[in-house]
């Protein structure tokens, strides 16, 4: 393992704060946050977000970059490409480009290797999208050229100072916000089910869903929010880059209160006190529960809330008895530990419901310490209830703190149990204390640096302009400079000075143009006078042509970027053809002894096994691979790595890796840059042939431009997204023919967990359990699946304390084999791993497979319905 141990690191840490639209990019940067990150309406993984129009990109970057403090504007493009939608995202890219924003943030390879070949002005940060969760995966990023990886949430305070001490890449970490249960980037859970890719911003979070085991219903997979206010210390001294708030969706008054609270921890102005009232600011405008997940150790049980599901609140009570009045209204009573005012919201978790339940405060009554007066006079309390202890003042507009409140309920209020949290869920208070600047409109924005010299003769006057560092202009762009001359009879002024000046104001009015002055210079070597009408009138024509001449070459540029990435593709046919092309098969499984039931019959027309190796791969399983060489030959096995390898498991797996390797297995298979880096290094030791690497689908290949990033990093073959539609993997394989895998039978992982889901049922996450069982379902008990509040079914895996979500229906494509080998497939695979078969269940799946039958209980994921 690599040492941690590194000098303290004195750069300020950056505050990274989301910014879902214009007014919560002004309220981060008001508050304090050194850069905002936000997503255009189109490929962004927060399509739902109100996102920025590109004026808008515009307005923030400028006031961002105009502040005392300048401020940095990150690009969120961080969603998987279609083939279809490259045209328009490189359009997009080089309108991100003219907007002189800091980075842009990026999840896909094609998007990466436009950007890396035409725009490489751009700074490039990886997204946590990438699933980049070990070091090795943070040395191939920074190879690949990425200034900045985003990690992922689930790494612990010492993966986290292992990674940072890398030399020539920041870190990025998330401290505050809304927790995915999977990985992020790995989860596919909305898309196959409902066809909506949180890959591609439309997450369904079906994770938020109740499920079902028995009569038993809870939040299985509900994480609660990530806060890590009391570890900003520890942080600091691990040295990571910046410390990043999740939030898009999230209001602007939910950005200012969360950046305040994190601005003054870095800056250490908070008193206990004081912190403890910021973050109840917070809670009280939204939040679940809070978790710090497990940066503190990877066994923290203490990451999901069960029982309930959304907004909670900041507790400010509890129920004391609820009064009911002869006319019908029924009164909570309670001590509230904050100010309370009409319009506030109150929540309570009534049992029963799976939200909280919540209204608004509309009458609110103050009671004093006088016992037995009556409620009000002429409202009798109803026989047998509680009788109000205590003279009523009367309806109030607010309470103090520690006041003995009455607040009237609803009428469709339900059962709600004396005892249960009050809890403060919308405050006017806090609505009006966080404040924020708003520029007026068109006050900033980014202009383009223009280069202006004039020149000045009795007979002429004569401008020339050149655009400076127009980084919207790929690569290669001819350079944009105009110059127009206008002839005349030009005196001697009174003062050369003073012309020079006149000169210098008349070209500096600019207004609305793109542009703006970086140099200027005034040749006008006989004095000579110029009305100031003409020189307006030359500023005009010259901006004119300007601005014609950068759109000419900007679309110039445009065409050569999107022609460099072209390829001919051929449209599918209306009706499928049957295709006469030999279609080779690919099988994948993490258990080799399932395919001992195999006759010699069914090996044929397989091109290659891919066996997964465990973290902890014994000689027993060195001998089960050895075994099925000796019976197909070697030449046709391939070894994978996990998707998922943290640094406890690094050291026994490059062991692994090594030993295997010198026993003569090459060909392997990577499924994220941390695995590609890994097979890399160590086959970099030894002294055989180069490894055969092939890539799997996690690394996400949507677009051939991402193929050809893939293939450029070495790989030999890669897998196609299970994720995908029927008319997208069409379209590639038009283009990719034999390089692609396209996966026809699959338990496709839906989400990949550290988390536990049944921590409380004697699972103690220190390895104990069984790898392989299913976690839901008692061996006997009939319950082995969980369901869904709309009838879905899944099953969670246990994988070496790792857990694994799948759907009760394995995704299958075999109905159609024959359209995927008419749109040029020649290898398909089918993926037996995470679901408890038996030998003879696979060897029934397989020859149906090879027979083109359908598989009985099965669903073809996005292929007919399309992907969002």
């Amino acid at each position: 393992m690599h040492s941690t141990q590194r000098p303290v690191d004195t750069r300020p840490l950056e505050l990274l704060a989301p910014a879902g639209g214009l007014e919560a990019g002004y309220a981060a940067i008001h508050y304090g946050a050194d850069a905002v990150y936000l997503g255009l309406p189109r490929f962004s993984a927060r399509a739902e977000a109100a996102n920025f129009s590109l004026e808008d990109v515009a307005a923030i970057t400028g006031y961002a970059h105009s502040r005392t403090v300048r401020r940095r504007v990150y690009v969120t493009v961080n969603t998987l490409i279609q083939e279809r939608e490259l045209d328009e995202l490189v359009e997009a890219l080089a309108a991100v480009a003219a907007l002189g924003v800091d980075a842009v943030i990026v999840q896909d390879f094609g998007v990466y290797r436009i950007l890396r070949r035409h725009f490489p002005q751009l700074r490039l940060h990886a997204s946590t999208q990438m699933a980049i969760h070990n070091r090795p995966g943070v040395e191939l990023a920074r190879e690949l050229g990425f200034a900045r990886v985003t990690l992922a949430r689930e790494l612990t305070l010492e993966e986290l100072a292992d990674i940072a001490a890398l030399p020539g890449i920041e870190t990025e970490v998330f401290i505050h916000g809304a927790l995915c249960y999977s990985y992020s980037g790995l989860c596919l859970y909305s898309s196959h089910l409902l066809g909506r890719s949180g890959n591609r911003g439309r997450c369904a979070y079906l994770c938020r869903d109740q499920y079902r085991q028995g009569a038993d219903c809870q939040f299985v997979f509900s994480m609660r929010d990530l806060a890590l206010p009391e570890f900003v210390p520890q942080l600091r001294r691990a040295g990571v880059t910046a410390l990043k708030i999740e939030g898009r969706m999230k209001s602007p008054l939910y950005v200012a209160a969360v950046v305040n609270y994190y601005r003054q921890l870095l800056d250490g102005n908070l008193t206990a006190e004081k912190a403890k009232a910021l973050a109840a600011d917070i809670q009280t405008i939204f939040s679940r529960p809070w978790t710090n997940l497990f940066l503190p150790n990877r066994w923290n049980r203490n990451v999901i809330d069960p029982e309930y599901v959304g907004h909670r609140g900041y507790p400010i009570g509890r129920l004391e008895e609820i009064v009911r009045l002869a006319s019908g209204e029924v009164r909570l009573r309670f001590h509230s530990s904050q100010p309370l005012e009409v319009h506030d919201g109150l929540q309570m978790d009534v049992p029963g419901l799976p939200r909280p339940y919540g209204f608004a405060v509309e009458r609110l009554r103050v009671l004093d310490g006088a016992a037995g007066a009556p409620a009000v006079a002429g409202e009798p309390v109803v026989a047998g209830a509680p009788v109000v202890a205590g003279a009523q003042k009367g309806l109030v507009f607010e309470a103090p703190a520690g006041a003995l409140v009455e607040v009237a309920l609803p009428g469709d209020h339900p059962e709600i149990p004396e005892g249960v949290v009050v809890y403060c869920g919308s405050s006017q208070e806090i609505k009006r204390r966080y404040r924020y600047e708003k520029p007026k409109p068109g006050l900033f924005r980014i202009r383009c640096p223009v280069n202006f010299e004039v020149h000045i003769a009795p007979d002429r006057i004569q401008a020339i302009a050149s655009v400076v560092g127009v980084a919207a202009l790929p690569r290669n762009a001819d350079a944009i400079t105009v110059t127009i001359e206008i002839p005349g009879q030009f005196h001697a002024a009174r003062d050369a000075d003073q012309m020079r000046v006149a000169v210098e104001q008349a070209f500096g009015k600019l207004g609305a143009t793109r542009f703006a002055v970086a140099q200027m210079t005034v040749h006008n070597p006989e004095a000579c006078f110029v009305p100031v009408s003409l020189l307006n009138q030359v500023r005009r024509q010259i901006t004119d042509q300007l601005e014609a001449r950068y759109q000419e070459t900007l679309s110039v540029g445009l065409t050569q970027v999107k022609t460099a990435f072209a390829i001919a593709l051929t449209a599918p046919a209306p009706t499928v053809v049957v295709s006469q092309t030999v279609v080779r098969w690919c099988l994948k499984t993490d258990q080799p002894a399932w395919l001992a039931a195999f006759e010699d019959a069914d090996w044929q027309d397989v091109d290659e096994v891919v066996l997964e190796v465990p973290p902890d791969a014994t000689n027993a399983f060195d001998a089960a691979i050895s075994h099925l060489a000796e019976r197909i030959g070697l030449a046709r096995l391939r070894l994978a790595l996990p998707v998922i390898v943290r640094r406890w498991e690094l050291a026994v797996l490059q062991k692994t890796i090594r030993r295997l390797i010198d026993a003569n297995w090459r060909r392997w298979q990577a499924a994220n840059l941390g695995a590609w880096s890994l097979l890399r290094a160590v086959g970099a030791e030894g002294q055989g042939a180069e490894l055969d690497i092939s890539a799997d689908w996690p690394m996400y290949v949507l677009n051939h431009v991402a193929a050809e990033q893939v293939l450029v990093l070495g790989a030999t073959r890669l897998t196609l997204s299970p994720e995908d539609d029927g008319a997208n993997l069409q379209r590639l394989l038009a283009a990719l023919g034999n390089k692609a895998v396209v996966v026809v039978y699959q338990d496709t992982p839906l989400m990949i967990s550290e988390v536990c889901v049944l921590p409380a049922v004697g699972c103690d996450r220190r390895g104990t359990c069984r790898p392989g069982e299913p976690v839901f379902g008692v061996p006997g008990s009939g319950l082995p699946v969980l369901t869904s509040s709309f009838g879905e079914q899944v099953r969670v895996i246990n994988r070496h304390c790792r857990m694994v979500v799948i759907h009760e229906k394995p995704f299958c494509l075999a109905p159609h084999i024959p359209v995927l080998a008419s749109a040029g497939a020649q290898i398909l695979r089918a993926d037996f791993m995470y679901r408890a078969y038996t030998g003879e269940q696979v060897r029934t799946i397989w020859r149906r497979l090879r027979a083109g039958q359908a598989i009985p209980g099965t669903h073809a994921g996005n292929f007919e319905r399309g992907l969002r």
